[in-house]
């Protein structure tokens, strides 16, 4: 038997997934993001965002009767390894006896230890690349499908010990198998083929935001410009045309910020903007895909 876990003090589940599920007398838990679940915003600065998603953590685990204290192993996701003091003086405080296992993405390797990777295919997202893209990988392997190259990569990074693919049919299984049984590692030339590859890929990109955020202090509707574009770029490379976890992130921003769809066309974002992006004609497509 299982027992489902939500607690009103941290962000509601917003797709498939519960905050927690305890069975078998243990307890697991999703990963939780930096967001307030009074006001829905989500901290900004790696302390602020590394509190707000420990004190997530707290709220789930005291719902289900449990403290810091009991937690046995928590992972870690950084972007930037840059941000690993920071985000440890903060950890320190929550977690201050008997400490939990941790496994804390780009440290890993640093300390010799093995990595397992997770979604290597983004989702899909890389199953489906830019036609150019799919012609330097058909010309040199034409046995191998645009999916293998971002499983193999990711197999073929050093001290990965395992690489966990989703897939959602028969098909799909015995492709992935098909080349992993005998796994090669990419040699010289097909790393090549894939740094041109992923240029290819990025011009690609919808909207080629680099999230500096300078356009939003100055917004007066408070529109989280550089999150609802990320979230467009993630919904055009999606393979998904079912449940939209974009779209509910989407929903969950616009909650609290303004939506896309409520941009006055002051252009103030525009003129500070360091690639002069046209900001206002992106906001109309964000707010097409999201809000129709």
């Amino acid at each position: 038997m299982k027992k489902i876990i939500a607690s009103p003090g941290a962000p509601k589940a917003v797709g498939p997934y519960s905050q927690a599920v305890e069975a078998g007398g243990t307890l697991y838990v999703s990963g939780q993001l930096p967001i307030d679940a009074s006001t829905g915003r989500m901290a900004e600065g790696i302390e602020a965002q590394t509190r707000q998603s420990l004190v997530n953590l707290g709220h789930i685990l005291r719902e289900a009767g449990y403290g810091y204290g009991d937690v046995a192993k928590t992972t870690v996701l950084l972007q930037s390894i840059g941000d690993f003091a920071a985000m440890n003086a903060v950890y320190a405080e929550f977690f201050t006896a008997d400490m939990p296992a941790r496994m804390c993405y780009e440290v890993a390797r640093r300390h010799g230890k093995q990595v397992v990777v997770m979604e290597p295919v983004k989702g899909g997202a890389l199953a489906r690349v830019p036609a150019e893209a799919e012609r330097l990988f058909r010309d040199l392997r034409p046995d191998l499908p645009p999916a293998s190259w971002a499983i193999r990569y990711a197999a073929s990074l050093d001290g990965v010990m395992m690489v966990l693919s989703g897939m959602s049919s028969l098909e799909q299984l015995l492709d992935n198998t098909s080349y992993m049984q005998s796994f090669e590692p990419l040699s010289d030339r097909e790393r090549a083929v894939v740094t041109e590859a992923v240029g290819i890929i990025r011009r690609s990109i919808a909207i080629p935001c680099t999230a500096c955020r300078y356009c939003v202090p100055g917004c007066p509707k408070q529109i989280a410009i550089p999150e609802y574009f990320a979230l467009f770029n993630a919904e055009k490379q999606s393979l998904n045309r079912g449940f939209s976890i974009q779209r509910a992130y989407y929903e969950t921003y616009a909650g609290t910020r303004g939506k896309a769809s409520e941009c006055i066309a002051c252009r103030k974002c525009e003129k500070i903007c360091p690639q002069h992006l046209p900001i206002t004609d992106y906001l109309r497509q964000v707010a097409a895909a999201f809000e129709s």
